[in-house]
């Protein structure tokens, strides 16, 4: 007697704001999208009373996962070995290396999330043996150098600040001989010290944040010298585009600068910074992690899901050229427009399986948010070998096969278990914004490539 059909545990239906009648439906293990109308829907969801369906149709929907003859407890199964199965790829990916220069920083941000952990170690600046104890570290971390991603990191702090300079030469030229580049995480306040570093074989990518036009930037980014910031950053990365480096500049947005976005989206067009194929720009809405910023930041903004609306609602003009910085938005995409399954994962993100951070003071961490706090610290390379803590395993043994109330959760292959940094700072679950921002992200996709679906 063959098993009865019934409706996935894993079926995700997402309505479409600008369809009538219309819904983007995902599965949560088979990675299958398709918009469908609701009657289809409604049909699908009933499939456990009647069946009706032609056969064509009914193999379609059994091939795409949405109706299933397995039973929700096998359906559990499957995603617990794919899961598993997932992580073991990701598990031999490049391991990726930071550098934490110095816990010294020219700007007091806001929401910088650092100041929380700084103390007395704040001016450390990495001496020229601990930056050899770290580049050994980094072969004892991953001796293949195959296995090696060979751009390291700089961060802080402020990397990049000028009295750092000679420091920032010797790190790129003992890098050199482990046949690593650079990249660096900046401000870019002080960015013209180092022109002469821009090459491909030394500091080649940068990342600098602004926080909106020069009138709101100069009130949130502050120098601690109370000087404006806005006009020698964007100098700077002129500087540096015109290098040939690639350049990414992200836009810090809460509830409180939100306009921002569209005033920059104008500026960058009117100035022709679009024109350089080596800049990315993108907005990264902060307003939600409220566990990781200062709370005397988070008392002053809106954290609520009308503050989502807003934000998405900014990249449903097609002017707009600058993007946001989801990873979900990017595997729904690239689905689409391959014309492909959706790319699934079991591992939320790479601190946990081939991120390390090495600071000035002979601490390695997995996440760029805990730096500074000695509780996140996973092992030590102060030594001249390294040493590594229980809280290591707690990072590299995080996937969704090891979860179970993530193995039940129809999202689980998408969101992956959920940030362990927001975790580890106290939030309640690791879930966050997730079903609210994917909703989000199939209505900014559906809009953008409607005619690449097939109904």
């Amino acid at each position: 007697m063959e098993a009865p059909l019934r409706t996935s545990s894993y079926l995700i239906p997402v309505k479409l704001e600008s369809e009538p009648d219309k819904y983007m439906l995902i599965h949560g293990y088979t990675g299958a999208i398709d918009i469908v109308s609701g009657k289809l829907l409604n049909d699908i969801k009933a499939i456990s009373s009647f069946n009706v369906f032609p056969k064509d149709l009914l193999d379609l929907l059994l091939k795409r996962g949405y109706i299933t003859a397995k039973t929700q407890e096998e359906e559990e199964t499957v995603v617990g070995l794919l899961a598993k199965g997932l992580a073991r790829k990701e598990m031999n990916s490049l391991k990726r290396f930071t550098l934490l220069v110095t816990y010294n920083c020219n700007f007091r941000c806001p929401y910088c999330y650092e100041l929380n952990n700084l103390s007395e170690h704040k001016s450390v600046l990495i001496s020229p043996n601990m930056c050899d104890r770290a580049l050994k570290a980094i072969s004892q971390i991953e001796p293949d150098s195959n296995l090696q991603k060979k751009t390291i990191t700089l961060f802080g702090g402020e990397p990049l600040l000028k009295e750092n300079k000679e420091r920032i030469e010797y790190i790129v030229n003992e890098g050199r001989k482990y046949g690593f580049n650079f990249s660096a995480i900046t401000n870019g306040y002080d960015l013209e010290q180092y022109t002469e570093f821009f090459s491909k074989d030394a500091i080649n990518e940068i990342q600098v944040t602004i926080d909106g036009s020069k009138e709101v930037h100069d009130k949130r980014r502050v120098h601690i010298n109370q000087m404006g910031t806005f006009d020698k950053i964007m100098k700077n990365v002129h500087l540096a585009l015109e290098r040939g480096i690639k350049v990414s500049i992200r836009i810090n947005v809460d509830s409180a600068n939100i306009d921002e976005v569209k005033k920059m989206n104008a500026f960058f067009q009117e100035s022709g910074m679009y024109s350089y194929k080596n800049l990315q720009i993108y907005a990264a809405y902060i307003g939600g992690e409220s566990n990781l910023n200062p709370s005397e930041y988070n008392e002053k903004i809106d954290v609520s899901n009308s503050s989502y609306d807003e934000f998405f609602n900014l990249f449903a003009n097609s002017s707009m050229k600058l993007h946001h910085n989801y990873t979900i938005y990017n595997r729904l995409n690239y689905a689409v427009k391959n014309k492909k399954t959706i790319p699934l994962s079991s591992i939320h993100c790479e601190a946990l399986y081939s991120n390390y951070v090495l600071d000035p003071l002979g601490n390695i961490y997995k996440c760029l948010d805990l730096v500074g706090n000695k509780n996140n610290v996973v092992g030590t390379y102060s030594g001249g070998s390294i040493k590594w803590n229980k809280n290591r395993s707690l990072w590299e043994s995080r996937c969704v096969s090891d979860m179970k109330s993530c193995l039940k959760c129809k999202y689980a292959l998408l969101c992956s278990g959920g940030c362990f940094s927001k975790i580890i700072q106290g939030a309640k679950s690791s879930c966050g914004d997730f079903s609210v921002i994917l909703k989000k992200v199939c209505n900014e996709i559906y809009r953008k490539n409607e005619p690449l679906f097939i109904n």
